[in-house]
C-alpha cells in the first residue's frame, strides 16, 4: 500500500501579522501575499522542500506556476523575499523557507521512525 502524504504544512494563524509578511504586503499588497503562499506551496511540493533557482529555466517555470508574474517579476519577488524581507534563505542555488523546512523534515523523521517501528513489530509476529 502506498504511503499517503498529506500535502499540507502548518503555518501560524497570524502569519499575516508577522513583521516580514507585513513588509511584503506593504510593497506587493495582498496579491504579493497570495504569491508568497503559492510559492510556499511550491516549495512544500518540491524535493527536500527547496527550489533550484540557478536552473536555466527556473524563473520561467515559477512564472507558469505563479501565473500572475513574468519570469523577471518572479526573480525580483524572490530576491526581495531573500534580501529585503528575510523570508527565504538561499544556499547553493536553492531557495527554501527555514521554519517550514525544519517542520517538514522533523515530520519526515517521525514518519520514518513510526514506519520502522511498524516493520519491527510486524517481524515479531509468529507465522500462521
Amino acid at each position: 500500500m502506498k504511503r499517503k502524504d498529506n500535502h499540507w504544512f502548518a503555518h501560524d494563524k497570524n502569519a499575516m501579522n508577522q513583521p516580514a509578511l507585513m513588509s511584503l504586503k506593504a510593497v506587493y499588497g495582498m496579491k504579493g501575499y497570495g504569491i508568497w503562499w503559492a510559492l510556499m506551496e511550491t516549495l512544500r511540493s518540491s524535493e527536500d522542500y527547496r527550489y533550484n533557482i540557478k536552473d536555466e529555466f527556473a524563473y520561467i517555470h515559477l512564472s507558469k506556476l505563479l501565473e500572475e508574474l513574468t519570469p523577471e517579476e518572479v526573480r525580483v519577488f524572490i530576491d526581495d523575499c531573500i534580501h529585503r524581507f528575510k523570508l527565504l534563505k538561499l544556499k547553493n542555488g536553492f531557495i527554501y523557507q527555514e521554519e517550514m523546512t525544519e517542520q517538514l523534515r522533523a515530520l519526515d523523521r517521525k514518519r520514518k521512525e513510526l514506519l520502522r517501528g511498524r516493520t519491527k513489530s510486524t517481524n515479531l509476529l509468529p507465522f500462521p
